[in-house]
Order: structure tokens, then C-alpha cells, then sequence
């Protein structure tokens, strides 16, 4: 399944969104290969060709179809991490088999009914926007204990450094279409939120077992205290669609949303873990791609080995390198500044502006 919108769910932000913003930079760094950076690159559609040059790239998310290339992968960039993609929350059947990407595949779900959710008349439940992937129950020890046993078994299959979860849903709003009462067992937010967050402890013996394991968080708005909580059980947490709502060239996060979403690198970030900031838009965006970066890296912690991610194709602005930081970013007006080793990076969140001072 490829990633599912996190940002459309009943009672989100209203978004302020800045159509055609202006970035003001000067002489923007180039990209330093030697070093393993604080960046990353998404490859979940088998039909989309791999890089030629991962030298640098700290994270490889990929679709768990290209398994046999993983330690080809490993062997060319033994600094490169490498997470295998696989769904947390619905049972697909266009898994077919283990190399499919739902993490119990489809011909064994097909045998244990107790494992989808039902609506109040027994049927299952799908989400509204992709017809093939069923909910399943994610509070059944059961289910747990499956996915737990299969996603084990692929990792140890071949040569992957973790997994990469897909929809860890503190809301599943956006896949009911807004209607939470459709599930039987779990009527209201509250009460999937309680089960899904179950799910994330049943599966954390895979990082016990030396595996990463980061899910995509998919929170809305009253929930921001979901970033620190959830993080902790895991290796971090991954946010769609970090400062930029869609995939379009001009669309920037700013004011209180564009807050929410650096408070929830923080809260990640500030529990020790790995945050993965994801990105939509085309290759040519070169505001949006400096602006999201620069953005991730005002609050970056070096130490958690976080990421920000462009995808589908980053050119130089989300290869922004600076160097180590020299403290934390301070707020002046409306303008974030930080210093870093190679440079001064503000960024301006009241207009979604970006800039760098190389230092000479």
C-alpha cells in the first residue's frame, strides 16, 4: 500500500497555506557526500528506480518486493539503514504473499475472521479511500501475535536493518471517512487510539531484537501528546507530509500549523528517538524542498539520528548540509535562526521563507 494521507481527518487543523511563497537564500550549500547526513529517501512502488549514488543517505525506506537487492544495498553503503515496508493497520489482499507489504499477508488472514473489524451488522471494515485494505482488529492479542511472528520472519529472511510501519493510527478518521462509530469494537477516536497504541507494545520485541522500527504516526489536531508517548515505545516516529499538506509545488505549512508539526519533531526528537520528516512534491520545487528541510533542521538533534525526507526525486535544497549545529534556534519576531558549523540558517514560518548565510 503506499503511504495513506495523514493530514485529512476529522477535526485537523485548518491549514494556512502560502501558494506562492518566496524563499530568499544565499549561496545555498552543496550537499557533502562523505559524511552519513541527516537525511533520507522513500522507495515503496516497486516500479520506481533506486538511486544511483546513496553514499551520504543515512535511511532507504523500501517496498519489501525488493528484498533480494537489499544486500547488494548493504554491501555498497554499509553505513545506509535499510527498513522494509509494511502496513500496521489493514489486512490487503494484494499481499499475496510474503513479499507483499500488509504485514500478515492475505492468504493467511483469509482464515481468521477475528482478525478484520466488523461493523454493527458483521461486515468488515475498509477504509473509504482504498477499497482492498480491510481494518483489522488491532487490539486482538491475536493479531498482534501474528503480525509480530511474520514481520519477524521477513526481517531475518534477508538483510534488512528494521521495518518502516505505515499507518499507526492515534485517529483513523480519514479512512472512516469521519465516521467513527463504524467500527463495532472501537466506536469513538479514544478507543482505537487505546488499541492501536496496544498493538505498538506488542510489536516492540522486534526492536528488542535489534531491528528499527518506525511507524508513521497518523495524529490530528488534540492529539500532539500522541508524538512523545507513541515515540517512546519504538525507535521514534515518522510524520507525512512534515510542513507541506500535499504534493504540489507551492504548498507550505505556516503559522500554527506549520508549530504542530515542529512541536512533533521536538516531542519525538526530545525523547531520544529518530524522526523521519516526509515530503511530497515534484523535483523542481525548489522552495518547498528548501523550505521543509530547513525546517526539520532548526530543531534537528543530532544525536537521534533523525531525517528529513523528499521524496519522490530530492534535488540540492533537500540536500541542504550545514554542518553540526552550534546550539539551539532562537525566536526573534517571526524568524527562526540557528547556527551551525558551515552557516546560519533562519526560516520564517509567518511567510514560509527560508534562508542561508554560508559563513565565509
Amino acid at each position: 500500500m503506499r503511504f495513506l494521507a495523514a493530514l485529512v481527518a476529522a477535526g485537523a487543523v485548518t491549514f494556512v497555506l502560502l501558494w506562492h511563497s518566496r524563499t530568499v537564500t544565499t549561496r545555498q550549500p552543496p550537499a557533502s557526500p562523505a559524511p552519513t547526513e541527516n537525511r533520507g529517501v522513500l522507495r515503496i512502488v516497486p516500479s520506481q528506480h533506486l538511486p544511483d549514488y546513496l553514499t551520504g543517505v543515512r535511511y532507504l525506506l523500501l517496498d519489501s518486493s525488493r528484498a533480494s537487492e537489499v544486500a547488494d544495498l548493504k554491501q555498497r553503503y554499509p553505513r545506509l539503514k535499510i527498513l522494509a515496508y509494511k502496513d500496521l493497520s489493514f489486512l490487503i489482499d494484494y499481499s499475496k504473499d510474503r513479499l507483499g507489504n500488509a504485514g500478515v499477508p492475505w492468504p493467511l488472514a483469509q482464515s481468521h475472521e477475528a482478525w478484520f473489524l466488523h461493523d454493527r451488522r458483521g461486515r468488515r471494515v475498509r477504509s473509504v479511500h482504498y477499497k482492498d485494505a480491510w481494518f483489522a482488529d488491532v487490539g486482538s492479542p491475536s493479531y498482534q501475535s501474528a503480525w509480530l511472528q511474520q514481520v519477524t520472519a521477513f526481517l531475518r529472511s534477508g538483510h534488512w536493518d528494521g521495518v518502516f510501519v505505515d499507518d499507526a493510527l492515534a485517529d483513523p478518521g480519514w479512512h472512516l471517512g469521519g465516521a467513527y462509530t463504524k467500527p463495532a469494537r472501537y466506536p469513538n477516536r479514544k478507543a482505537y487510539r487505546a488499541a492501536e497504541r496496544s498493538m505498538l507494545v506488542a510489536v516492540a520485541p522486534l526492536e528488542r531484537s535489534g531491528y528499527l522500527v518506525i511507524p508513521n504516526i497518523v495524529a490530528s489536531a488534540g492529539q500532539q501528546d500522541v508524538w512523545g508517548d507513541w515515540a517512546r515505545i519504538l525507535s521514534g516516529a515518522m510524520l507525512e507530509h512534515f510542513v507541506k499538506p500535499d504534493k504540489g509545488p507551492d504548498s507550505l505549512l505556516t503559522g500554527a500549523a506549520w508549530k504542530a508539526d515542529v512541536d512533533a519533531e521536538r516531542a519525538v526528537e526530545g525523547a531520544g528517538k529518530i524522526f523521519l520528516a516526509l515530503s511530497y512534491g515534484p523535483d523542481n520545487a525548489n522552495t518547498a524542498q528548501g523550505y521543509t528541510r530547513a525546517s526539520f533542521l532548526l530543531f534537528d538533534r543530532p544525536k537521534t539520528r533523525s531525517a528529513s525526507i523528499w521524496s519522490p526525486q530530492p534535488t540540492a535544497a533537500p540536500r541542504m548540509y550545514l554542518g553540526r549545529p552550534l546550539g539551539p534556534a532562537h525566536l526573534r519576531g517571526t524568524v527562526w535562526t540557528r547556527r551551525f558549523t558551515r552557516g546560519t540558517l533562519w526560516v520564517d514560518p509567518s511567510a514560509a521563507t527560508y534562508g542561508v548565510r554560508q559563513k565565509r
